[in-house]
């Protein structure tokens, strides 16, 4: 987690090495935008080049973790107000974020 939370902060993509439910690990360059703590579990709010959407990682099935020199500057459609609105949206419209 220190390593999401410096990336934040420092506006860094990272380079992830994250498993699904099934433990099939993929590889993912992501914008971290935020970590929340929803109790039992902790997760990190990101813009994915992959998926080119916005996910949502479970951070304790991330098995690796490395920022890189990369930065990345806000950008229309990436940022983390952009997640939120895409959710409210979708509630709004009754479909499951």
């Amino acid at each position: 987690m220190p390593t999401l939370r410096k990336a934040i902060r420092n506006r860094v993509y990272v380079d992830l090495h994250y498993a699904d439910e099934q433990g099939a690990v993929s590889h993912r360059t992501i914008r971290p935008l935020q970590i929340d703590d929803w109790g039992r579990v902790w997760t990190c709010a990101a813009c994915c080049d992959l998926r080119r959407d916005f996910r949502v990682f479970r951070i304790y099935r991330v098995q690796k973790a490395v920022a890189t020199k990369r930065k990345f500057q806000p950008e229309a459609g990436k940022t983390l107000y952009d997640d939120l609105e895409k959710v409210a949206r979708e509630l709004k419209a009754g479909q499951a974020p």
